[in-house]
């Protein structure tokens, strides 16, 4: 069990898989290519790297396939589970006055 906490706030408390699930941090997808749009919703992080969070296996088909048949390129695909530091910080960052969004 784990237990997220900001300023005396509780943000978040219960297994990993609980914690990710509230906050759709299941898996994390890194792509390294050139002329990928960022219509699906691929975050570009430099370095010919972008980033997405996706729920499933399947996602990272249908990406990759949109990817290519619009003339992108693809040279390295790494899909990761989060780590819990990386969603500790998803909570804080999810937070307003102590409020988690």
């Amino acid at each position: 069990m784990y237990g997220f906490v900001n300023n005396g706030n509780v943000l978040g408390f219960g297994t990993f898989d609980e914690l990710a699930s509230k906050k759709n941090a299941s898996l994390q997808l890194k792509i390294r290519g050139k002329n990928i749009s960022e219509k699906y919703g691929l975050i570009y992080e430099g370095n010919n790297l972008y980033g997405k969070s996706i729920s499933r296996d399947a996602d990272v088909n249908a990406i990759i396939h949109n990817i290519v048949a619009t003339g992108g390129e693809v040279y390295e695909v790494l899909q990761q589970n989060w780590s819990l530091e990386q969603l500790y910080f998803k909570y804080i960052k999810g937070t307003v006055g102590g409020v988690t969004l």
